[in-house]
């Protein structure tokens, strides 16, 4: 793979999307929420750009701003038993979170980031941070709307908000439930209203733990015209990843600039900064 379609997003978001909750093992984000669907989906505008396939693997990208102070305080603030804190004090390059090793549902004090209980991860502007498949893009609807055969509910009550992924055989009332699954711990992390759209990203890993380019394999097939070549021409011979010089995962971010909409990176020109 030397073309990987990717998605510019801020931070933390970005990162929350290639990061474990290491109090449960779960990725903290797995849904990001836009508009649109990010592909031709008959009845709707389409996200722009050239879109990836259902399944394929795309980067996530960090922008080069973090979102807006009254998001992080919210973060920081209202996700109630979440593990994480949120710090921009002296960072120009990125934000640090904070993410606590356990379930304990303390407030965070004043540069308890810093504290033996908590975990520090460094979130870059303008890098590249990881790859994910994008596997399906959902509608989000009100309780007992069946638009499509998969949809992600959203009631609003005295407790909160309640999120559902519904999955159905079929979109009529007659239709069986295959599965329903509670999803609220994403809300912070996205914006849920009626209309707009769930993209479903699955395996997502940052590049300190996965090189783009290879995969984690550490190679890649040999392409130069001198390479030895099977039958019908068809590539034999393996060559180390020039991306990660054969580690199978980065050292470093790679700093990249990005674009709205998806865009297309030459994985063969990524400068690990």
């Amino acid at each position: 793979m030397t073309q990987l379609t990717c998605l510019s997003l801020w931070q933390p978001y970005a990162t929350l999307l290639v990061l474990d909750n290491p109090a449960t093992g779960d990725p903290f984000k797995e849904i990001e929420t836009r508009p649109m669907p990010p592909w031709k989906t008959p009845g709707y505008r389409t996200f722009p750009g050239a879109a990836p396939k259902p399944g394929d693997w795309i980067g996530i990208h960090a922008t080069a701003r973090h979102a807006r102070e009254r998001e992080l305080d919210q973060l920081n603030n209202a996700v109630g038993d979440l593990p994480i804190h949120f710090s921009t004090e002296d960072t120009r390059d990125g934000l640090m979170l904070a993410v606590r090793d356990d379930e304990v549902e303390t407030a965070f004090e004043p540069g308890a980031w810093t504290s033996g209980n908590t975990h520090g991860y460094w979130a870059p502007y303008s890098a590249l941070v990881g790859t994910a498949r994008i596997v399906g893009a959902v509608p989000m609807v009100r309780p007992g709307q069946r638009s499509t055969p998969e949809h992600v509910s959203i009631a609003e009550d005295g407790d909160g908000v309640t999120l559902l992924r519904w999955k159905f055989d079929g979109v009529g009332q007659s239709a069986d439930l295959v599965e329903c699954e509670p999803i609220g711990h994403e809300y912070p992390f996205g914006w849920y209203e009626p209309g707009r759209w769930a993209w479903i990203l699955e395996d997502a890993k940052s590049v300190l733990e996965r090189c783009p380019r290879c995969m984690d394999s550490g190679r890649v097939p040999d392409d130069r015209p001198e390479a030895p070549r099977g039958l019908h021409g068809h590539l034999q011979a393996w060559m180390p990843c020039s991306v990660c010089e054969g580690a199978g995962r980065l050292a470093r971010y790679p700093t990249v600039a990005g674009r709205q909409g998806w865009w297309r990176l030459d994985l063969d020109t990524l400068a690990v900064a």
